[in-house]
């Protein structure tokens, strides 16, 4: 009684909510367009669409008969406050019985919905009988009703909230779940700042998908929304979202001369001009029919590689599907036969010698489609450690400026200056160049749309002299002082290679706040505007265009044009403070490199716990490195109850963090890494 049916199996079904939606077309869209958007869903493994509220074009329930996909059926009623004004008895019936009229005989009808979010009455109740008495085969459902034949719950979908419906005595149907940001909810300035929200997206739902699998009563996820709902209307403003417009990031890619822009929000998994954002992935894997668990295997002694599978399908045996395999040089073709819902094995018949640490990909094609990829290594990676490069020791002295007595440290070939007044680093110097402005620092980025991060770095106190020993060739500096709500001190480490590691260790002493990020932030000049990383993720592989990628080597500008219809990846759309590849947060790094179009700047080592993001201003460009990233602008527990509020400081709070920098040197055509 708490499952879902169809032709006598229980499924589960992944869907999305759709509108009718073009930029310029606005809901009077064309054939043309549904079909691209249902190519778009089953491209994202999405088996399933919800209509939103209005009659949605006839010709898409033919797409959906001719491709496959199940069509939740919406009546045209949406926030209704007069559900006991029987006067309105009549209409609803009307509404209903046309629209079950119209649509009865599609196959790709599954269920049909009386009504969306609305407080429910008799005048709906005439319409869901409407309903059930055109077509008793079929389920019904309208929220928020408990007497049809569901449960219906729309955002958030949670871990905590699947569970609360263990004891459901109907199957629950989650018909508007795992939210994109929406970027009209205190949150655009965040989305305008960092793109790698979009990425960041996917975090809590590995987990939410996981126990909406395992559930005995959650049969349906639909997501809210499929495309961004973004209208270009002549002789309008730009005056989108649900009253004040918060920001105006997105008119950069919806313009056109003339007109202005409407509409609800840019909330889709794709944008407008049906341009797969970085959620796009995420809802791939996040509904995929491919359960691969290992991330990892042994290398077997002999024979073929066995990779753990379930088939999460539930008409499909994989014997449908083929299965692209390469490692190193060597590829083919394979096929499991494993029926729905079950686990076997595939096996990949490596003949040649399998180096450790390398990447077996999987890719399993249905036809020419791509349903799912994968990428495991086989065995442990080898740890190659760079031999030690002998270097003269440091030499310290004091030179005098205009500011004051400045203490300097000279290496082989760089050099770091101090200031003598605030004990902290001033630049760093090397191999020609300025690779460094200014101390690297304590970064506190608050919560709830804010901008400007704590503290002012300009607002440092030296409170004792500055602190300089040597031990071994290594030179230390510790520097003890103060920001107007941040008492403590930094730890700078230089070694004669040239490398830097810098630690603080602060009390706060300001009012409770809530962080998005903490960390440090580095200044650099303008010329080191490549930007390299290798990091972890939510999954084994992702698209190299894809703002999550496990690694990449980006510019910070791509030299798309803006106010013009994108042509290009989302990665690509660029903005003053850098492309969305580059601006974007990198989450859990294993390590980075900030450089000039040489190859000379730095390198930064980290263990998979920080995370990066880069930005360019007007005289620098800023990088900063958080051990905490996360939290939610948007005050809506859409996004609270799964991605939070971001890192509660209280008053007295201690904060510390690690940032370990390797210079990165041009010796003629070399690029050396000390």
């Amino acid at each position: 009684k708490t499952l879902l049916v169809i032709n006598g199996t229980a499924i589960k079904l992944k869907g999305t909510a759709h509108h009718d939606s073009d930029p310029l077309l606005g809901r009077a869209v064309t054939p043309a367009v549904e079909r691209r958007d249902v190519e778009l869903m089953k491209d994202a493994n999405i088996d399933s669409l919800r209509t939103s509220h209005y009659p949605q074009l006839p010709e898409l329930f033919d797409i959906a008969d001719e491709l496959g996909l199940y069509i939740e059926d919406e009546a045209p009623f949406c926030w209704v406050d007069q559900a006991y004004d029987l006067r309105w008895g009549a209409l609803t019936r009307q509404l209903t019985a046309e629209l079950v009229e119209r649509d009865l005989s599609h196959p790709s009808v599954a269920y049909w919905s009386a009504g969306n979010e609305s407080d429910w009455g008799p005048t709906l109740d005439l319409g869901a009988r409407e309903m059930r008495d055109h077509d008793p085969s079929r389920p019904l459902m309208g929220s928020w009703t408990k007497n049809l034949d569901f449960t219906i719950r729309h955002n958030p979908i949670s871990v905590a909230g699947i569970n609360a419906l263990a004891g459901s005595e109907k199957p629950v149907l989650w018909d508007e779940s795992l939210a994109p940001y929406q970027g009209i909810y205190r949150d655009g300035d965040a989305l305008w700042r960092d793109p790698g929200i979009r990425d960041y997206y996917a975090a809590p739902l590995v987990d939410v998908l996981e126990a909406f699998w395992k559930s005995k009563v959650v049969q349906a996820s639909f997501i809210w929304a499929w495309s961004d709902d973004m209208f270009m209307v002549p002789g309008r403003g730009s005056e989108y979202g649900r009253g004040f417009t918060e920001t105006h990031g997105v008119d950069r890619i919806f313009y056109k001369e003339g007109y202005g822009l409407v509409g609800d929000a840019p909330w889709g998994v794709i944008d407008g001009w049906r341009r797969k954002k970085p959620e796009f992935w995420h809802i791939k894997k996040l509904y995929s029919p491919i359960h691969v668990t290992a991330r990892e295997l042994s290398i077997p002694s002999s024979g073929a590689i066995q990779v753990p599978v379930t088939n999460r399908y539930f008409f499909t045996d994989l014997s449908e599907l083929a299965v692209d395999w390469s490692l190193g040089h060597e590829e083919g073709r394979v096929k499991i036969a494993l029926g729905p819902q079950m686990s076997g094995k595939i096996e990949i018949p490596v003949t040649g010698a399998i180096v450790p640490g390398s990447q077996l990909v999987l890719r399993f094609l249905r036809g020419n489609a791509v349903v799912d990829v994968e990428s495991i290594r086989l065995g442990e990676r080898p740890i190659f450690s760079a031999p030690a490069v002998a270097a003269p020791p440091l030499r310290r002295r004091e030179q005098s400026l205009l500011s004051g007595i400045t203490p300097r440290i000279d290496g082989k070939d760089f050099s770091l200056g101090i200031s003598g007044s605030r004990g902290l680093m001033q630049y760093f110097f090397t191999d020609d160049a300025v690779v460094l402005y200014d101390q690297p620092q304590v970064h506190i980025l608050p919560s709830r749309g804010a901008n400007r991060s704590l503290p002012d770095t300009m607002g440092w106190t030296l409170d004792h002299p500055l602190e300089i020993s040597e031990d071994n060739g290594v030179i230390s500096l510790l520097s003890r002082g103060h920001y107007s709500d941040l008492i403590g001190s930094y730890q700078t480490v230089v070694t004669p290679n040239g490398d830097v590691t810098i630690s603080y260790d602060f009390s706060y002493a300001g009012p409770d706040l809530l962080a998005k990020e903490i960390g440090f932030q580095i200044d650099v000049p303008l010329a080191l505007d490549r930007l390299t990383w290798e990091r972890k993720g939510e999954w084994t592989w992702y698209p190299e265009d894809h703002i999550g990628a496990l690694n990449g080597n980006v510019e910070a500008h791509s030299g798309r044009p803006s106010f013009v219809v994108p042509t290009w990846s989302y990665g690509e759309d660029d903005s003053p403070m850098g492309s969305n590849m580059y601006r974007s947060t990198k989450r859990n790094i294993l390590s980075a490199g900030v450089k000039d179009s040489t190859g000379r700047g730095w390198q930064i080592h980290s263990d998979g716990s920080q995370h990066l993001r880069a930005s360019v201003g007007t005289d620098r460009i800023s990088i900063y490195v958080s051990d905490w990233y996360g939290g939610s602008d948007a005050d809506m527990v859409e996004y609270v109850e799964n991605y939070g509020s971001g890192k509660l400081i209280k008053t007295g709070d201690r904060i510390h963090s690690t940032l370990r920098l390797s210079r990165v040197i041009q010796k003629g055509s070399r690029i050396a890494n000390h």
